[in-house]
């Protein structure tokens, strides 16, 4: 048994109630099918609501519990009600009573506590067991404790909890026991502050009103007195595409976008605002920002808001998702293309795939009516096809990238007359068909960039154009051996953007011949004799400024010199030789079309031998003298004889 409480110290006399009128019987519960487990007694249930209220004073110790009268002691399981609901109280005081629990067996109340104020007795809902207490014997009904400072709490008085028996099966509902009520003794009730207002919750004194209390701010919020912005946001463009060197207007989309903001554009390989990196810096104006970039590649946004407070790198925020691609156009090519012919243009530059897999179909644009599907072939190169037109003009070139973009690539762009370019001479007009080689041609000519030659159904190599236009060079291809047999005549045509060809009118002739050897092997230095060369394949017409090379043979003289050339047929040529007048000796070479020297075959090229005549000496002859009806043989004695091939010595008598 815990030690018995101190008697309480009496408060002061409340003032007089006015009587209470008894309550009526409440209707009679049915008996409960759990005798086992008792239910949980009464609650005392407040008073009904008065003008003055009393307030309970707060009792000390909660150890002892205050006894109850024999009337309101706990009943037999089988009898005993379920609790009735409390009722509020108008008015409570601040520190209402706490009463520990009773002992099981035991419960009791002072007499006067039988003229508690209960509500009108009413059928009462069953309440459902407690799954939380596994004893079969539920404690008596608490008082709530007494409020410490740190919770103040606000109860109705007297007003005591029921924890629910703690058997799972739900209690049926009972009839509310008949309890004799008593007013409370002066004891119990406390002196009404006239002074407190009926509400539960008492500011201090020195509190202000609510409504002039400060309203709770985080270190980072702004100051009360400053507009609380919405956070900055920049969701747009994704993609913007421009040209180096271009101004370009870029419309931001977002909030918070303010005139004077500054921009940084950062290289694709930066990581945040502040890393050091180079950027091209730009100001907002009406949420567009005009910039301009010097180098190609993905730039992406940095942003920072004048009207921060901060005023270093780091204030700048980053916008990685707003971006924007940089490239740049080298040169077109050809510049111009032929009524009636499609050309296939090639846009040299740089950054053409940096969209990659976001690139939307791209096309060229060609003035205002013409537009052809492009192809990116590499970062590096695009090609697109030309539209066919019926007349020349003029126009312009756009690259155009989807819906994102359109890139000035070339302002002027020619549609030609292909008839207009002339050829006047070809040389050489003829030459070996397994032989490269250039080939000159005089007229007029157009050039749009990328100049050609084609000889029957062979392009040329490459092909240069004087700035006068008048000259023209193209580097014949060497025909494969399929074309050996197929010696002839190949019409010559010119494109001036090496893509639309025209007939000019002139042929260029192929032939496959070889040198054998020469029929004569020296001569005076002082008389030009034809050279008689054998060979086979010699062209036996439509040939012209065919020549023959004599070199000299000697390495300290370095003398060459070409003479005319006589075709006499398709195995036998003809040359003049030099009559240089000094004695040399000669590499010989037979130039058909007057440039590409002939091969040779098993005896080499054909030596030539000039001499001086004054140089020969004849010392004696034997035999002086025979009979005039026969032949006679006769030795010649002298110096400086030579033997330039059987049948080249001739002795003339007489």
């Amino acid at each position: 048994m815990p030690p018995p409480r101190p008697p309480l110290s009496p408060p002061p006399p409340p003032p007089s109630l006015p009587p209470i009128p008894s309550p009526q019987q409440p209707p009679s519960l049915p008996p409960s099918p759990c005798p086992s487990a008792p239910p949980p007694p009464l609650p005392l249930v407040p008073p009904s609501p008065s003008p003055q209220p009393p307030s309970l004073p707060p009792i000390p110790s909660p150890q002892q519990p205050p006894s109850l009268p024999p009337s309101l002691a706990p009943s037999p399981p089988s009898a005993r009600p379920p609790p009735l609901p409390s009722m509020p109280a108008t008015s409570i005081s601040q520190q209402p009573p706490s009463i520990p629990p009773p002992p099981p067996s035991s419960f009791s109340l002072p007499p006067s506590t039988s003229q508690l104020l209960l509500p009108p007795p009413q059928q009462l809902p069953s309440l459902p067991h407690s799954p939380l207490s596994p004893s079969p014997s539920p404690p008596l009904p608490l008082l709530p404790p007494s409020p410490t400072p740190e919770q103040p709490s606000s109860l109705s008085p007297l007003s005591i909890p029921l924890l629910p028996p703690s058997t799972p099966a739900p209690l049926p509902t009972q009839q509310p026991l008949s309890l004799p009520l008593s007013p409370l003794p002066p004891s119990m009730i406390s002196t009404p502050s006239p002074q407190l207002p009926p509400s539960p919750l008492i500011p201090s004194p020195s509190m202000p009103p609510p409504s002039q209390l400060p309203i709770p701010t985080s270190p980072n919020a702004p100051a009360p007195s400053q507009p609380i912005q919405s956070p900055l946001l920049i969701d747009g463009p994704a993609w913007t595409i421009v040209a180096v060197d271009e101004p370009a207007a870029i419309q931001l989309s977002g909030q918070n976008i303010a005139d004077g903001d500054v921009i940084l554009w950062k290289d694709m390989s930066s990581s945040s605002c502040s890393d050091g990196a180079a950027a091209d810096v730009s100001l907002v104006n009406s949420q567009s920002v005009l910039s301009t970039f010097q180098n190609t590649g993905i730039k992406q946004l940095c942003y920072k808001q004048m009207n921060a407070q901060a005023s270093t790198v780091e204030s700048f925020l980053f916008f990685p998702l707003v971006r924007v691609a940089v490239m740049r156009v080298d040169s077109v090519l050809p510049f111009g293309t032929a009524v009636g012919c499609v050309s296939v243009l090639h846009i040299a530059g740089e950054g053409f795939d940096l969209l990659g897999a976001d690139t939307p179909t791209v096309s060229c644009i060609f003035g205002s009516s013409y537009s052809t599907i492009a192809t990116i072939i590499n970062g590096s190169m695009i090609s697109c096809p030309t539209p066919v037109t019926d007349s020349s003009s003029t126009m312009s070139v756009h690259i155009e990238v989807g819906s994102i973009a359109s890139i000035l690539a070339l302002r002027s762009f020619s549609v030609y007359d292909a008839l207009s370019d002339v050829v006047a001479s070809v040389a050489p007009a003829a030459g070996p068909y397994n032989l490269a080689g250039p080939i000159h041609m005089v007229g007029s000519f157009n050039d749009f960039g990328t100049p050609a030659c084609r000889f029957g159904e062979f392009s040329s190599l490459a092909a240069s154009l004087d700035p006068s236009g008048t000259e023209l060079v193209c580097q014949k291809p060497a025909f494969p051996d399929s074309h050996r047999e197929q010696t002839g005549s190949y019409p010559i045509s010119f494109a001036a953007n090496g893509q639309c060809f025209a007939d000019t009118g002139k042929f260029f002739f192929t032939y496959n011949a070889q040198v054998g050897q020469g029929l004569l092997r020296g001569a005076p230095a002082s008389s030009a004799l034809l050279l008689p060369i054998t060979g086979f394949g010699f062209p036996v017409s439509g040939l012209s400024g065919g020549k023959c090379a004599f070199t000299s043979r000697s390495a300290s003289d370095a003398f060459r010199v070409e003479t005319e050339l006589v075709l006499a047929s398709s195995t036998l040529v003809s040359c003049w030789t030099p009559a240089s007048g000094l004695p040399r000796q000669y590499d010989v070479t037979v130039l058909l079309n007057g440039v590409d020297p002939l091969p040779v075959g098993i005896h080499g090229s054909p030596q030539f031998t000039e001499y001086d005549v004054a140089s020969v000496r004849l010392h004696a002859v034997s035999p002086v003298a025979g009979p005039v009806e026969d032949s006679n043989r006769i030795t010649l004695y002298g110096a400086n004889f030579a033997d330039f091939g059987a049948g080249q010595l001739v002795v003339r008598a007489g």
